[in-house]
């Protein structure tokens, strides 16, 4: 359980989640099995020095590693149908939460790539607090889409009144 579970009020409804781009983790496998690979080749063929220094910068690369995808595996991005949280963090966390009816303003941010592969940065304007900056997400339409539908407020339907029997 996350923490956008766990923070839930009562009546509140997680409505969307976001999640980062398919190809942050593939650039970060790809770097890994790249790394093991030169690891391997640097203990079969390299010798002395040499061996030592591919050693050392495949401990480098996997250290870069696990600091890019700390971020990655550590952050929650959720709209409910009372606010927009953003958590951050996950030995220390850090969240921002804004409610839905402070929101004045949802901007989304794509370059050629974003547009291509449908990834990009959302900035949300709120009132009497600073921007919110949502780092590149996958489809940040669809959240976009889900922070403007929760904060439609609900609307119920008329009442029916019953017509009056004729005399």
């Amino acid at each position: 359980m996350g923490y956008s579970e766990e923070s839930l009020g009562q009546n509140e409804k997680l409505i969307y989640q976001a999640h980062f781009h398919t190809l942050y983790y593939v650039a970060a496998w790809v770097s890994l099995i790249f790394l093991l690979a030169l690891a391997f080749v640097s203990i079969i063929y390299a010798a002395g020095i040499t061996k030592w220094a591919l050693l050392g910068v495949c401990a480098a690369g996997l250290a870069i590693l696990a600091v890019r995808m700390t971020p990655i595996w550590s952050t929650e991005i959720v709209v409910t149908n009372h606010r927009l949280v953003l958590k951050r963090g996950w030995l220390s966390r850090s969240t921002v939460e804004l409610q839905l009816k402070s929101i004045e303003q949802v901007n989304f941010h794509q370059g050629l790539l974003g547009r291509i592969f449908d990834f990009g940065q959302i900035v949300v304007h709120g009132t009497g607090v600073d921007d919110m900056i949502i780092p590149n997400i996958a489809r940040p339409t669809e959240l976009v889409k889900a922070i403007e539908n929760a904060s439609i407020p609900v609307k119920q339907p008329p009442l029916e009144v019953p017509d009056e029997p004729a005399a």
